[in-house]
């Protein structure tokens, strides 16, 4: 199992911007409720968790790090009250939108939009192709 110290040894952590990988959310269903009404964009994750992946300040997270949200959900994760979108607490939050970041990732590989390359220096690389 990996220790605390090597797990957190490169924080705070360099965060990745990749234009092309926020582009791909364009044209994409929500991954939350499952419209496609051509209001979808790339929700970049703020919840309790986002400094470990960056987050410091007005700094956003790492482009790794979002979704594909339709305006509607966009707004309920980015409300200061938990009710709007039918959460209990920060946690339950925080986890649904780790699972949208999953979903995303997953969809866009499927659809063939993102491919991972093995790189033997860098043990693997992601190639993002649009």
């Amino acid at each position: 199992m990996i220790s605390d110290r090597e797990l957190f040894s490169g924080f705070p952590p360099k965060v990745y911007r990749n234009r092309a990988l926020l582009d791909l959310a364009e044209g994409q269903r929500c991954v939350r409720c499952g419209k496609q009404d051509g209001t979808t964009v790339p929700a970049h994750y703020h919840g309790k968790w986002a400094h470990l992946f960056g987050k410091a300040g007005s700094q956003k997270i790492s482009d790794l790090c979002v979704c594909h949200l339709c305006h509607e959900c966009h707004d309920k994760f980015d409300s200061k009250t938990l009710s709007a979108g039918g959460w209990l607490n920060e946690d339950e939050k925080a986890l649904e939108f780790m699972v949208c970041i999953q979903r995303t990732l997953h969809t866009m590989l499927h659809q063939g939009r993102i491919t991972f390359v093995i790189n033997k220096k860098a043990r693997i690389a992601m190639e993002f192709s649009c």
